[in-house]
């Protein structure tokens, strides 16, 4: 409930019991806010609360002790707030038609390098912005506009009686180099719009934050970007990724064209009883088509088993897996662009298929 009214909410119930992974969830109803979660092991389960899909975010958190016998009831009260502010050029005239990001710091994290913004809202007209069903925690406010500036705060508090007075944000005016991404679609020629640009500095290992977007041409702009040592990856669901990786020395402008095509992706499971058995592991993906496009591509068995390829061109590929105990594993698959291919392996008690 928030203000003791009820609300609309999702409920994800999870815990452990014997070894084994165990998931609930319900919907609360809107009328009266109340939800009924029936057949659970007695224990610590963790439950998330969280916005119907396609509403504004919001996350509550808590651990609830269920008996052996009998039944609970568990009331979640979420403080949502409304926040209210208005978007300034560096001259102090508003700004309209940006998007502006609010990102909340995860629990137990001090930085919020690589964060996914919780919500965004548009500036009107006049500047002005709002964002609601906004739960108290610690929060960064991002938002840019090409050739006017950028705005970044540091770490702020939202309490959960919420902010006291509305926000007032003034871009400042870009200082460093301009990054400039297009992106083409290899199969139609056509601008691909919904393409990601993450950017990373190498030395740092961390990410150089950034809301520009992509227009209806394919073109994205990230300006004001300090001197360093960078990786641009150029990536999109269902198409080819591109790295770039590049060294920034003062003010220049950096153009990337990037053609992708679609591609389909590898994913193999190695499963077995003793984990040394593909632990430390290696694959490699061969394409077997004369006329593909690919190259050769390696990697090593992740700890949990698995084998995932990047977005590989459609076709004939050989997967060769070299085990730690000597033995190499040979398969082939078919990929088909837009398309995910699976398949497990099962290790005998030899580290055998």
């Amino acid at each position: 409930m928030q203000d003791g009214a009820p609300i609309e909410a999702f409920c994800a119930l999870a815990t452990t019991w014997e070894g084994i992974a165990l998931t609930a969830n319900a919907t609360s109803s809107a009328s009266d806010g109340k939800m009924t979660i029936p057949h659970l092991v007695s224990g610590r389960w963790q439950a998330t609360l969280s916005p119907p899909s396609g509403r504004q975010s919001f996350a509550v958190r808590e651990t609830i002790e269920l008996p052996g016998q009998g039944a609970l009831e568990h009331t979640f009260v979420v403080g949502l707030n409304t926040i209210r502010g208005t978007l300034l050029d560096p001259a102090g005239a508003p700004v309209a038609g940006v998007t502006i990001d609010l990102v909340q710091r995860k629990a137990g994290t001090t930085s919020f390098s690589g964060a996914i913004p919780n919500t965004r809202a548009t500036t009107l007209d006049d500047g002005r912005f709002v964002f609601r069903n906004i739960t108290d925690g610690t929060y960064l406010l991002m938002a840019e506009k090409a050739g006017v500036g950028r705005y970044r705060n540091h770490a702020f508090e939202i309490p959960p009686a919420g902010l006291a007075e509305p926000l007032t944000l003034r871009l400042e005016p870009f200082d460093g180099a301009t990054i400039v991404s297009v992106t083409l679609d290899f199969h139609t020629g056509e601008p691909l719009v919904r393409v990601s640009a993450l950017l990373s500095l190498t030395a740092e290992r961390r990410w150089f934050d950034h809301n520009a977007r992509r227009d209806s041409d394919g073109v994205l702009v990230i300006a004001g970007v300090p001197p360093g040592t960078y990786s641009l990856a150029i990536m999109a669901n269902g198409y080819s990724t591109k790295r770039h990786d590049f060294t920034i020395e003062g003010s220049e402008r950096l153009e990337f064209e990037d053609v992708l095509h679609r591609v389909g992706t590898l994913s193999v499971k190695l499963e077995s009883a003793d984990p040394d058995h593909y632990r430390d592991g290696a694959w490699r993906a061969t394409p077997l088509d004369p006329n593909s496009i690919e190259q050769e591509h390696t990697g090593q068995v992740q700890p949990n088993g698995f084998i995932s390829t990047p977005g590989l061109w459609p076709g004939r590929y050989r997967l060769d897996i070299q085990l730690p105990n000597g033995v190499n594993i040979a398969r082939e698959y078919v990929l088909v662009a837009g398309e995910f291919t699976n398949d497990t392996i099962s290790l005998g008690a030899d580290g055998r298929p």
